[in-house]
């Protein structure tokens, strides 16, 4: 009954489970805002000498304690560390590599027992030791440890919830991840969700050609499915766009567009893009600047060894566009990109915890200082260039 719907299931919430994903938000409160009264209350009464993910249940615990340490073992699962100061966080037996299956260091060694994480980096703190770093590890966690930026902000180590981009935790995410977890909800949810909102426009498409056939007269079939095509797309994309859960900003004038088009008198117009490559886990960034009359100014490709999350990809490609820009001192430049989440996430005002949310902070103060720049989403038709430099 708990399966949903484009599963086989009736769609029904296991309350049990929902509870849960409920109630985590209070057990991480515990780890992310330990100064609140009552994270000082329980943390002197159930976990003086430790957090919440280390704390038991203990004697004759009371009904609410008791229902809220149930979730500790979610949040064992569910949190990471992100890196700031590596003043907080112990090389081994702790979450903070990037790796969604296995985020813990698998290698076996006495020499990194109870070190912290900045034991591994240069006297300047600015980069990995390189060196210590494959003397010791394995090549797994060699991979996993130089995928994570140096980032040189003084910023203090903090835990993020993982199955979200931004890092602060959704009872919607953690629902999901209990129910994979018991195996009724697939992995393959979203692929089998696809296929049903594709039956589902099909039909749509259909009953919007059946309306216009009777009110209105064209010349061909071919006009009549296009038209209701059109129609139907219109109203889906406007509620798709309302019902969008990330409390992000909404779009701006000039978003969405579909093919490339010269900016405005006096403005350079430049397309950033992404690609990922598994087979050596790099991403390449391309980037490319057009003047008003589209010809070409200037062209680059980077490229950011050991990453391998697309969407961090595209975070870090807007921040090194931005700081072209920063270097060029166009005096105005629309800049282009075909990932939405990004674009609406450097909008946004939401604060976000993870290692993500450090390019997108970073991405927001290029915005602040380069007043001259306007941050656009377009499909991938209209960023064609950039896509294609990046591959």
């Amino acid at each position: 009954m708990s399966k949903h719907k484009t599963a086989g299931g009736l769609g029904f919430r296991n309350f049990r489970d929902f509870n849960l994903a409920m109630l985590g938000k209070q057990g991480l409160r515990f780890i992310t805002n330990t100064e609140s009264l009552v994270s000082k209350i329980y943390k002197a009464k159930f976990f003086a000498g430790g957090d919440f993910l280390t704390s038991s249940l203990g004697h004759n615990p009371s009904f609410i304690w008791r229902s809220i340490h149930a979730t500790k073992q979610l949040l064992l699962e569910g949190v990471k560390w992100r890196i700031g100061n590596r003043e907080s966080i112990y090389i081994s037996g702790q979450p903070w590599l990037h790796d969604d299956t296995n985020p813990f260091i698998t290698t076996k060694s006495p020499t990194i027992e109870n070190q912290k994480v900045s034991s591994m980096f240069c006297l300047d703190e600015k980069a990995w030791d390189v060196e210590i770093i494959e003397d010791i590890f394995n090549d797994r966690d060699q991979m996993q440890i130089l995928a994570i930026q140096s980032n040189e902000a003084s910023h203090e180590d903090v835990m993020y919830w993982s199955l979200e981009n931004f890092g602060n935790y959704s009872v919607k995410s953690a629902y999901k991840f209990l129910q994979v977890q018991k195996g009724v909800w697939s992995v393959q949810h979203n692929s089998v969700q696809q296929r049903a909102e594709y039956i589902t426009l099909c039909w749509a498409i259909w009953r919007a050609r059946n309306d216009l056939v009777w009110n209105q007269k064209f010349s061909s079939i071919n006009k009549i499915v296009a038209a209701a095509a059109k129609q139907y797309l219109t109203q889906w994309t406007i509620a798709q766009s309302r019902s969008s859960s990330t409390l992000l900003q909404p779009q701006s004038n000039g978003d969405g567009v579909t093919s490339w088009a010269k900016p405005q008198p006096n403005t350079v117009k430049v397309s950033v893009d992404a690609a990922i490559f598994e087979d050596r886990s790099e991403a390449d960034f391309g980037m490319v600047a057009r003047d008003s009359d589209g010809r070409l100014i200037e062209a680059k490709v980077l490229t950011e060894s050991k990453c391998t999350s697309p969407v961090l990809a595209e975070a870090i490609a807007v921040k090194e566009a931005l700081s072209w820009i920063d270097q060029t001192k166009w005096l105005s430049v629309t800049l282009e990109s075909d990932c939405l989440v990004v674009v609406q996430a450097i909008r946004s005002v939401t604060p976000m915890r993870s290692h993500f949310g450090v390019i997108i902070s970073e991405c927001r103060s290029f915005m602040q200082r380069l007043n001259n720049v306007q941050l656009l989403f377009v499909k991938r038709f209209a960023n064609m260039v950039a896509h294609q430099l990046a591959k």
